[in-house]
């Protein structure tokens, strides 16, 4: 355990955050002083993190698995592996392999959302449930190869609908795309140009002086709906 005193004046008082960093450990920071959350995961990606409000877990994609941090950090996580979601499923989901899980969301039942950026594809499944994996969404018409996708991202608004920021980076002449696909959805195919109509294209244009965005490494909405 250890404590490091930072200079955060700006921080709310009675309000903690939670810091991801690269190698999966996970810092809170209280009245701008930042100590232990959890634990890393060595050599593992850790590339999002999300609270789980109806649990209070905090849940780390790692791209083969999913890390389940206790809310009162400090265990190791519990884990769900790219394979047991092939298991779970049976439907032919995962045409280009193992899912590569890059983001993740709770919707208000408490199912995981998820981003496969293996197979360009949202994911739902209830944690345990023997119900299975469903596709809300497949989103690889905006991928010059979708078999080599950029970063993406995937939050819930408070209708329940789902954001995706996604970008085609590791192709030359970057796109970002930002949709919003109605809750509730399954199995929908969003595209840029004459996709699902579940599926809303957001503009990303500029108002003001200020460059288009160019890359995808990070999404939230504020509390006017704002993304």
């Amino acid at each position: 355990t250890y404590t490091i005193t930072i200079s955060a004046p700006g921080q709310p008082a009675n309000t903690t955050a939670y810091v991801l960093n690269e190698g999966g450990s996970i810092v809170q920071v209280a009245g701008g002083i930042a100590s232990s959350f959890a634990t890393g995961c060595g050599e593992c990606a850790a590339i999002d993190i999300v609270h789980d409000p109806t649990r209070g877990n905090f849940i780390v994609a790692q791209g083969n698995q999913l890390a389940i941090y206790p809310p009162t950090g400090g265990a190791t996580p519990s884990t769900i592996t790219a394979s047991q979601l092939v298991t779970l499923e049976n439907s032919g989901l995962f045409p280009n392999g193992d899912p590569y899980m890059v983001s993740v969301s709770v919707d208000a039942g408490g199912n995981y959302v998820v981003l496969d950026n293996n197979n360009n594809q949202l994911l739902k499944f209830a944690p345990g449930s023997p119900a299975g994996v469903t596709q809300i969404a497949l989103v690889s018409s905006y991928f010059i190869n979708p078999q080599q996708a950029g970063d993406a991202f995937v939050r819930l608004d408070s209708s329940g609908n789902y954001i995706v920021a996604m970008d085609d980076s590791n192709n030359e002449g970057t796109d970002v795309a930002v949709v919003r696909i109605a809750a509730g959805s399954a199995a929908v195919n969003c595209a840029p140009v004459s996709g699902d109509p579940s599926c809303t294209n957001i503009s990303i244009n500029p108002t003001t002086d200020v460059n288009t965005p160019a890359t995808v490494g990070g999404l939230t909405l504020d509390g006017s709906g704002n993304y």
